[in-house]
């Protein structure tokens, strides 16, 4: 099943640590900030500090607009230290993880995947350069698909909608939307700096 969230459909709510606010696109069935399967939200990151707790939750953040963001990550004694500065580049780490994010020049937009950890086996492509895609793609009843194209930018640049077929259609998604597929068939997809993000059992 094909469903286009519209950016009219997205919520705001405050982030857990009271520092930002988070436009949260979708969550699970019955999910809530404290409490979820998955959950897809967009964070604008405007000043340098420490990310909120989120134990028992796996994160990947990607950098959707802005210079970028150096991220590091404290967990069991092991730091590690990621670097973001290239559009859609993102960062895997543990929700526990005591983490800060130090901005590289000027504020941020980034886009937040949460799963429950150990829940879901994660697949991740992104593409920034036009894209024509035929393979096609089987999602099943137990796996969801995500495809989200970024409209936010810090740049005058203009980029085309997205152009995706399925076995309800042919859509024409608008940047910005969030696309949610469960058993479905993705036949083809084209257009240029979006992620496709799929979630399977684990």
């Amino acid at each position: 099943m094909l469903n286009i969230i519209d950016k009219t459909q997205f919520v705001q709510t405050p982030w857990k640590n009271g520092k930002g606010v988070t436009t949260e696109l979708a969550i699970s069935d019955g999910g809530t900030l404290d409490n979820f399967d998955w959950r897809i939200s967009i964070a604008t990151v405007s000043e340098n500090g420490a990310f909120s707790d989120f134990t028992g939750v796996e994160r990947n953040l990607f950098l959707i607009a802005g210079n970028g963001i150096e991220l590091h990550h404290e967990l069991n004694g092991i730091g590690k230290t990621d670097r973001l500065v290239n559009l859609l580049e993102h960062s895997s780490f543990y929700g526990s993880s005591k983490t800060t994010g130090t901005l590289v020049n000027g504020e941020i937009f980034d886009l937040n995947l949460m799963t429950k950890e150990g829940l879901y086996h994660v697949e991740i492509h992104a593409f920034v350069e036009p894209q024509l895609l035929h393979s096609p793609l089987n999602i099943r009843h137990d796996e969801l698909l995500f495809i989200y194209a970024p409209d936010i930018t810090l740049s005058q640049q203009q980029l085309a909608n997205l152009s995706l077929s399925t076995e309800q259609g042919e859509s024409e998604v608008a940047r910005g939307a969030l696309v949610k597929l469960t058993d479905d068939k993705l036949s083809n997809i084209s257009g240029e700096l979006f992620i496709l993000i799929k979630l399977s059992l684990a």
